[in-house]
């Protein structure tokens, strides 16, 4: 068994639901801004939820602003995929189990108070975000 001990980062809070290391970003970015330079200065990612647990999670940290998330369509739209990986989305939360395509927005945020998703202007608007990192495993496991 693995027990996870702490996030690297003292400004990460380690979820112990969903095993993850998150840290709310409490200023509105631009997408490209939050994953490019607030996030990976950091080391870590934009968060990207892959469960319902941990898309609960991240909307929890602000349950008043909507969250950019790393998941995008920028290259082919309505194919969404994860920003770290380029991977297609193996779990989804848009309203109505509906993926938009909206071809302007290509850039994904958790609504406020719903934790529903939406695409939304990758250049034109700015939210909050989410960082994640994998949290520190207990080296005796």
């Amino acid at each position: 068994m693995i027990t996870f001990i702490d996030c690297s980062d003292p400004d990460y809070i380690f979820d112990e639901i969903v095993h993850k290391c998150y840290r709310l970003v409490a200023d509105r970015e631009l997408y490209v801004d939050a994953q490019l330079y607030i996030c990976r200065d950091d080391g870590a990612k934009l968060a990207e939820p892959k469960s319902k647990e941990e898309n609960d999670a991240i909307a929890a940290m602000a349950p008043t602003e909507d969250l950019w998330i790393g998941i995008q369509d920028m290259e082919i739209e309505g194919r969404y995929v994860y920003d770290s990986t380029d991977e297609p989305i193996g779990y989804e939360n848009f309203p109505l189990g509906i993926a938009p395509t909206n071809q302007d927005q290509d850039c994904v945020a958790i609504q406020a108070r719903t934790a529903d998703w939406d695409d939304d202007l990758c250049f034109g608007v700015k939210h909050y975000s989410v960082c994640e990192m994998e949290p520190l495993c207990d080296p005796q496991d």
